[in-house]
């Protein structure tokens, strides 16, 4: 048993059942193998990788290795790095291809039992590994931590007054209908920290350009155990335009085919709870039109500047709806979406 997971461990209720972590004998079981693996992917980051590096370093937790993924940089950012004498440090560098690639470079070759992201444009306080190990020591059965907030820097690295706050979703149940319903991640991928066994249980990132997180929680959501750590440190996330997640036509497109697929992955009751279990064929009218206005609402979503991707998935559940109810005199008019993203009457069952 992997005694270590369960430092400071203390149970929320007598008899509180808790699943073993093991550890196999030999190597992986050294005494001087980091705990922690800090995770930073690099692509042409000479102008904030130092800062990114240096709040790595000034951590008050010292059990860790910093492991840099260099996506194929052609800046200074090898230059940068390799100034650096830390003994910590484990560079790797790699033909350029995305960043999710060099997420599952960093994933296969951590040696910690946790692994923790920080971006190379971002830094974190000096006691953030502090916190969050504290917080895993004492939840040996949560898969996923995550800060309750990432602080919003901007390009200087300055406090811009802004915030994100994250929702609560220790309860994982709930996860895949605000996932379908919102279109965004309502947990961070930056400054969350990871049982490195989660990815051994479910697999990588698919290397997508773009928005590899959100995929991965729409397909894995209830696989995970995850954990707000509402007392962490400070996560200082810089804004930036180049940022991945401004590159809107890749962002929409994977985001629309991702929920698209969850409607394979998850039941009707899961996507759609207030339906609950459906049995009697209005309710299946009601879901199929549950579907086709979220993808209708999705046109003019969140961060949505290519909304045919979301339409046409909403198109074809309209098709499958007017199926099922086999002619438009069944129908009586509601408001939704035309073909062009305009308000227009649309279609629900008359019961």
């Amino acid at each position: 048993i992997d005694v270590q997971r369960y430092a400071g461990f203390v149970p929320n209720s007598p008899h509180q059942e808790v699943q073993l972590e093991f550890v196999k004998l030999g190597s992986d079981s050294r005494p001087d193998k980091p705990l922690v693996s800090v995770e930073m992917i690099a692509y042409n980051a000479q102008k904030y990788i130092a800062a990114a590096i240096d709040s790595v370093l000034a951590q008050t937790y010292k059990n860790f290795e910093l492991l840099i993924i260099d996506d194929g940089s052609g800046d200074r950012t090898r230059e940068i790095i390799s100034s650096y004498s830390d003994s910590r440090i484990r560079y790797i560098h790699k033909p350029h291809k995305n960043r999710w690639s060099g997420t599952n470079v960093a994933i296969a070759r951590a040696n910690g039992q946790y692994i923790i992201t920080v971006d190379s444009d971002d830094f974190i306080a000096a006691d953030y590994i502090e916190k969050m190990v504290a917080c895993a020591r004492r939840y040996p059965d949560v898969d996923y931590f995550y800060p309750a907030c990432l602080t919003l820097v901007d390009q200087f690295g300055n406090p811009t007054g802004g915030r994100w706050d994250y929702v609560d979703f220790s309860d994982n149940r709930a996860l895949p209908n605000f996932l379908f319903e919102h279109a965004y991640s309502p947990i961070p991928h930056p400054g969350s920290l990871k049982r490195k066994s989660l990815y051994d249980r479910v697999g990588g990132y698919e290397e997508l350009e773009n928005a590899a997180d959100f995929v991965f929680l729409c397909r894995n959501s209830l696989k995970i155990r995850f954990k707000r750590v509402g007392d962490n440190s400070t996560y200082f996330y810089r804004l930036l335009p180049s940022s991945l997640s401004h590159k809107f036509k890749a962002r929409n497109q994977i985001t629309a085919d991702i929920l698209n697929e969850m409607v394979s992955i998850y039941p009707p009751e899961v996507l759609c709870p207030r339906i609950g279990r459906i049995t009697e064929p209005a309710l299946r009218q009601q879901y199929y039109k549950y579907l086709m206005d979220t993808f209708y609402k999705h046109v003019h979503g969140h961060m949505v500047k290519y909304g045919d991707y979301f339409r046409r998935y909403g198109d074809y559940y309209k098709q499958q709806l007017l199926k099922m109810i086999g002619t438009r005199d069944n129908l009586s008019p509601a408001f939704g979406c035309d073909h062009a993203g305009h308000k227009k009457r649309s279609l629900i069952c008359r019961r």
